[in-house]
């Protein structure tokens, strides 16, 4: 009898390489099998194109990511050109723990311009993009929307699955931070979670860190 891979929806979202609210989406519509909390990964895919096409292109893109993998450099070769703004491949476990331990140390520049900056930054920091749009009369309330740079190269440009927050163009700076601090630390995530390789620039983790605005206060311990 095979055993059934129980997965969370954080990670089922990544597989498929889309936003948590569309997995949400997919189980207020019944379109996937569920076993309690968790998602039956394999049950979930049979018999639906959108989840087949989505297993297929994160097949051929880690077949691609292994041809074009160039060879490691030697240990000492790595340490002598090591660089603070270069990309590292840590696990997220240990992302969130050095992120953490920035948290209430930094000191910011609280004025417009100058968080309009870091909330652009931060996003990209983790793979998404802020995208700014003025007060219209066609739904913008005028503020960012967040988008999968990752998703929208895959699908040949923007979807529904590829906007991650901010539908309605109305996130400000501060929303911004929060929901780019929550690709890597969020409260739904697990030990599983806290597992998986993430790459990122560590020199861009003060970025992500609290306080997220001139009011934000330290919780009480």
């Amino acid at each position: 009898m095979t055993t059934k891979e129980l997965i969370t929806q954080a990670e089922h979202a990544r597989r498929c390489s889309v936003s948590r609210k569309s997995v949400t989406i997919w189980k207020e519509r019944g379109q996937l099998v569920l076993v309690g909390n968790l998602i039956d990964f394999e049950a979930s895919y049979k018999g639906e194109r959108w989840h087949a096409s989505a297993k297929k292109v994160f097949a051929d893109d880690a077949a691609q990511d292994v041809a074009r993998a160039p060879a490691k450099p030697p240990a000492a070769a790595r340490s002598r050109r090591a660089d603070p703004g270069a990309p590292v491949t840590l696990s997220r476990g240990e992302v969130v723990r050095r992120l953490r331990a920035l948290d209430w140390t930094q000191d910011f520049d609280w004025s417009q311009g100058a968080q309009r900056a870091r909330a652009l930054a931060a996003a990209e920091a983790v793979g998404l993009q802020a995208v700014e749009s003025p007060a219209e009369d066609d739904g913008h309330w005028g503020g960012f929307q967040l988008r999968n740079v990752a998703l929208m190269e895959r699908r040949g440009g923007l979807c529904f699955d590829a906007i991650a927050a901010g539908y309605g163009f109305e996130l400000e700076d501060g929303d911004v931070l929060f929901e780019s601090r929550q690709r890597l630390d969020h409260p739904d995530d697990g030990l599983v979670d806290m597992d998986e390789p993430v790459t990122i620039r560590l020199d861009q983790l003060p970025l992500l860190a609290y306080p997220f605005g001139p009011t934000h206060q330290k919780p009480a311990s």
